[in-house]
């Protein structure tokens, strides 16, 4: 199929053990319905409110990740957005 682009054609050859994150898909979902803000709100409630250490995002994030794919390395401590 000529008409197909390319990005397709390489979504449609991905190895099998690819699936879908659902950690990353609900950190996405929550993004959306908060405007951005869900990891500073829920750290907020969590740490300042709470007195946890952490909001547990990550650690949630990677508990649904590995359940849908038992390959994710789960690397999101490292990543740091601010």
């Amino acid at each position: 199929m000529e008409f197909m682009s390319k990005s397709f054609k390489t979504w449609e050859n991905r190895p099998p053990t690819s699936k879908i994150k659902l950690g990353t898909w609900l950190k996405w979902i929550i993004n959306v319905l908060t405007l951005g803000t869900g990891k500073y709100i829920s750290t907020w409630i969590a740490v300042d409110i709470l007195g946890f250490e952490s909001c547990g995002c990550c650690q949630r994030e990677q508990y649904l990740n590995r359940l849908t794919n038992k390959n994710f390395d789960g690397r999101c401590n490292e990543i740091k957005l601010w």
